[in-house]
């Protein structure tokens, strides 16, 4: 009877651990489920706080052809600013070019617009503008002036990229795509825009646009000429267009970007790392479980 007794009395306590045991473990994966859960929804609000601020960059030639010595001006300019309330004040990028279609740049090379102050560092290749104030609308920042060589036969191209472009509105830093642009050796084309070197005054000015309109004129005087050599002159024709389709196409080809900083990088890191940490214990209670089983 005594045997009996003690034997339902294990038996008893022996349910209601179990009872207590199997009650722990299904809180403990409750908790964990909510863990993941949690962690699952953090890394979705931090993902769309990433993508929210973008711009975009592009950049303009005065010309897409140009004749071999000659110089011409590609402008910068930045648009589709989404970049907080503050807007940018701090332009980085680092500039890339063929050294066997043009000539070296340097400091003065780069021509600050609009309020922007320019930087370059030679040794890197990288541009840095800054402003006083910030910017919140589109607005062009920077100048690049360049040559073409005299050696360079006409119908070379060349390229001219900007690369690992960053903005800054003081909090922190936004990215944008890549751009470029491509540049033809030969005649100056009639839809460039004529540049006038800074040291020219007023009076200097106007000869430069009499020669330029003059220029244009003898085009249409030779009209009848090109018509009739038009099918010898077709591949040449075709060579021309080329560049400036090209340069359509890289001038528009920069878009907008989600930015990831360092910071955010490294808090999505440690997010995953954490939620495979709770994956882990679950899956180890889970094997304890089976075991006593």
């Amino acid at each position: 009877m005594l045997q009996k007794c003690k034997e339902k009395i294990l038996d008893f306590w022996a349910i209601k651990l179990y009872t207590i045991n199997d009650g722990r473990r299904m809180l403990m994966r409750k908790k964990i489920c909510w863990m993941v859960l949690i962690i699952i929804f953090m890394i979705s609000a931090l993902a769309i706080e990433v993508s929210a601020y973008s711009f975009t960059t592009s950049m303009t030639p005065s010309n897409n052809k140009v004749a071999a010595s000659t110089e011409f001006v590609v402008t910068v300019r930045v648009s589709n600013l989404s970049v907080g309330s503050n807007g940018i004040n701090s332009l980085i990028a680092t500039i890339d070019y063929d050294s066997e279609v043009f000539e070296e740049i340097n400091q003065s090379s780069i021509e600050g617009l609009n309020g922007w102050s320019a930087k370059y560092e030679a040794g890197t290749s990288k541009i840095t503008m800054k402003k006083n104030s910030f910017v919140n609308a589109d607005e062009e920042v920077f100048q690049i002036t360049l040559k073409t060589k005299s050696d360079v036969q006409e119908g070379t191209r060349g390229n001219i990229s900007l690369s690992d472009i960053v903005a800054s509105n003081s909090e922190e830093d936004i990215s944008a795509t890549n751009i470029s642009t491509t540049i033809t050796v030969g005649a100056s084309g009639s839809g460039g825009i004529h540049i006038v070197p800074k040291n020219e005054t007023e009076n200097t000015n106007t000869p430069a646009i009499n020669q330029n309109l003059i220029s244009n004129n003898s085009v249409e005087n030779n009209a009848v000429s090109n018509i009739v050599n038009m099918v010898s002159n077709n591949v040449a024709n075709n060579n021309a267009t080329t560049p400036i389709n090209q340069n359509t196409v890289s001038n528009n080809s920069g878009g907008d970007m989600p930015y990831t900083g360092e910071e955010d990088e490294a808090m999505i890191r440690i997010i995953f790392g954490i939620t495979l940490v709770a994956l882990v214990a679950y899956i180890k209670i889970e094997r304890l479980n089976h075991l006593s089983k």
